[in-house]
């Protein structure tokens, strides 16, 4: 390589770095609020940036969301009133 590709490539890796670490903190930031492992969350946004952000984005969030100990809204059966006859 050349040395201006040298220097090309140095910069790439520390904008790639700087990147991961940010989309990091965001994913685990946005994941902490919505109640989530934030933890986990700030791997994956490390290793998978911005998609992983995207995702964290796209969590429901379970600090507004009722705790239901049955069964939820989408497992519950459909009852169809009987005609009288």
């Amino acid at each position: 390589m050349e040395e201006g590709a040298k220097g090309i490539m140095g910069y790439l890796a520390w904008i790639l770095i700087v990147q991961a670490v940010a989309c990091a903190g965001f994913c685990r930031e946005l994941a902490r609020q919505k109640g989530h492992d934030a933890n986990s969350w700030m791997m994956g946004g490390f290793f998978f940036s911005i998609i992983a952000l995207i995702a964290a984005a796209g969590l429901p969030d379970l600090w507004l969301r009722p705790n239901h100990d049955d069964k939820s809204e989408a497992q519950t059966e459909l009852s169809i009133p009987q005609e009288s006859r």
